[in-house]
């Protein structure tokens, strides 16, 4: 069943601080024809994730 979308803040961020990063499936990029250039912008938004994460354990 689907879900409402939370809340939004003025700037359109989700309410709660909530950060959302939207990248393939992992099983999309199996049965892409440009395999190498999907799994290489998989791993970038893998990395972008992870450095977010990272940056907020921080604080």
């Amino acid at each position: 069943m689907p879900r409402p979308l939370p809340a939004q803040e003025p700037d359109g961020r989700p309410a709660g601080g909530a950060r959302v990063l939207p990248t393939a499936h992992p099983s999309a990029v199996l049965r892409a024809r440009d395999r190498k250039e999907r799994y290489e912008g998989l791993v970038a938004d893998l990395r972008t994730a992870a450095g977010v994460l990272e940056d907020a354990a921080g604080q």
